[in-house]
């Protein structure tokens, strides 16, 4: 499952996200806590198909 990860640079009013492959909520969140940045959120990307 493809996870997106939004985090800011502390100290400053900079945000970024990444996308990232893991198998669950939990692997996802120890991915994020590798990441010298401060983590406003962790969320799946839902894909839906084009009717």
């Amino acid at each position: 499952m493809r996870w997106r990860i939004h985090y800011q640079y502390i100290f400053t009013a900079y945000d970024e996200y990444v996308d990232i492959e893991a198998k669950g909520r939990k692997a996802a969140e120890k991915y994020s806590m590798t990441l010298e940045v401060y983590v406003v959120s962790i969320k799946p990307i839902l894909r839906v198909k084009p009717c």
